[in-house]
């Protein structure tokens, strides 16, 4: 199998943040920092970033820990694959904490590479759903949909 590579970008609120968490409209636009994700086959499950690697052998090692692996692990605790070998090698230039969607960005892309990874070509607009509902309940992020659907669709948006 060959490499799989996917990006993810930040994003920005121009008018209306955070009114989008709570059924407002809000116009937003892409950042050029962004998320990105290899992932290539393994023997094992294989988590590598900022320098640092750990192999996951089973879903008790997917509870959040604080560390750079969080975001991995809560994508990874949703798609339930225990038969998942693959090396999950992910960085980004996103501002963390910043209000741009670094967490997002991040999780978008790592979910658009597992996602193709096992042969599936999701729509965007379930992607963006999906990424929506990790960030949510598996890593305990509360943010308006802005973040998800900018991160996957990127550009200029207006969204009510």
């Amino acid at each position: 199998m060959d490499v799989i590579r996917c990006s993810a970008p930040g994003r920005c609120a121009i008018i209306g943040n955070p009114t989008d968490m709570y059924g407002g409209s809000v116009i937003s636009c892409s950042l050029a920092y962004r998320a990105r994700v290899t992932v290539e086959a393994c023997d094992e499950l294989e988590l590598v970033a900022e320098g640092q690697g750990v192999a996951i052998h089973g879903r008790d090692e997917l509870a959040l820990n604080g560390d750079v692996f969080d975001v991995a692990r809560a994508v990874l605790d949703y798609m339930r694959d225990d038969s998942l070998c693959c090396r999950l090698s992910y960085s980004t230039d996103v501002p963390v904490r910043a209000g741009v969607a670094g967490s997002t960005a991040l999780t978008v892309a790592i979910l658009y590479g597992l996602l193709r990874f096992r042969g599936r070509d999701d729509h965007p607009y379930r992607v963006a759903e999906l990424a929506r509902y990790i960030e949510l309940n598996h890593l305990r992020v509360v943010c308006g949909y802005q973040d998800a659907y900018m991160c996957t669709f990127g550009g200029l948006n207006y969204m009510d």
